[in-house]
């Protein structure tokens, strides 16, 4: 009896975290569409979502660009997230661009 209980506890924990991970998924496709729509702030939320890899593979070289773009539109968490992802080397880019970026976003 207890042996079987366990098993189901584990059982419904693994079926929770597929449902998770499905649930990322389509957050992640519904912000892909906005984002390609326009939606900048969505944009900025798919660059979070890509760059720890929730609901998809990681992906620091795309998450760097979605950022950048963001940047470029004005969006200081777009200027944060490409100067935290060049200035900790996990991608590459011109680090005192990234520090006249966040020096302009802080100002």
């Amino acid at each position: 009896m207890w042996a079987s209980m366990v098993l189901i506890s584990l059982l419904g924990g693994v079926d929770a975290s597929a449902g998770e991970s499905r649930r990322l998924k389509k957050q992640a496709i519904a912000l892909r569409s906005d984002c390609h729509e326009g939606h900048m702030d969505r944009c900025m939320d798919l660059a979070d979502m890509t760059r720890h890899g929730h609901g998809m593979d990681v992906d620091k070289g795309g998450a760097a660009a979605l950022y950048r773009q963001g940047c470029v539109e004005g969006r200081a968490r777009g200027c944060m997230g490409l100067a935290e992802l060049t200035l900790s080397g996990e991608v590459a880019g011109d680090r005192a661009e990234s520090i006249e970026n966040l020096r302009l976003t802080c100002a």
